[in-house]
């Protein structure tokens, strides 16, 4: 009996790491919840991280950061959808194989979703608050803390908000995707009724 329910976990697994449908509603939520933030941030023309930041505005980045970092991940999350939705593979065994890591210029290669230059600099910087400065004090090497952050609000928030309508519309209709995917769990399942 075991055998046979960590078997239908695994499949469940594999399902749900290879829905494209999945993949996009945790996309849309992380988005979600940074535009949140976004909409209650104090808005100052330009962010950057230093040695000596005045109080006021370590409260701002105490909530600028996970910000960066939920957009970094929804955009992540778009991406692993893209890449889905072009035939990838994410899982399979119960085990995750796609991309490792959160480098969101090489998803986006992965996933053949053309970035340009001014582009790639922002979706590259948000790899980094996903990876550690949106959610650790410090990386797991100094290193990591030589390249200074900064974000330029309304330039850099009308980018990424440019990528996201860009993934969003490489990845189509939610209906249609829900539809395919409902087709493909239960084939012959129109014939039945």
């Amino acid at each position: 009996m075991d055998q046979k329910r960590n078997q239908a976990v695994r499949e469940a697994f594999d399902r749900g790491a290879n829905s494209v449908e999945a993949w996009r509603r945790t996309a849309e939520g992380l988005a979600a919840a940074a535009l949140v933030l976004r909409e209650n941030r104090v808005q100052i023309p330009s962010f950057s991280a230093g040695p000596l930041v005045p109080v006021e505005a370590r409260r701002l980045f105490q909530r600028l950061w996970p910000e960066l970092m939920l957009w970094g991940m929804s955009i992540e999350d778009f991406l692993k959808c893209l890449f889905l939705k072009k035939g990838g593979s994410l899982a399979s065994g119960g085990k995750y194989r796609g991309p490792p890591g959160h480098d969101l210029v090489k998803l986006a290669s992965n996933a053949k979703f053309c970035l340009p230059p001014d582009q790639q600099r922002i979706v590259a910087r948000l790899s980094l608050f996903i990876q550690w400065w949106g959610r650790y004090p410090v990386p797991t090497d100094f290193s990591g803390m030589a390249v200074l952050k900064q974000w330029i609000a309304p330039v850099h928030d009308q980018t990424v908000d440019t990528v996201l309508a860009k993934l969003r519309e490489s990845v189509g209709d939610e209906e249609k995707t829900e539809n395919a995917e409902a087709q493909e769990e239960a084939p012959g399942a129109e014939d039945e009724g």
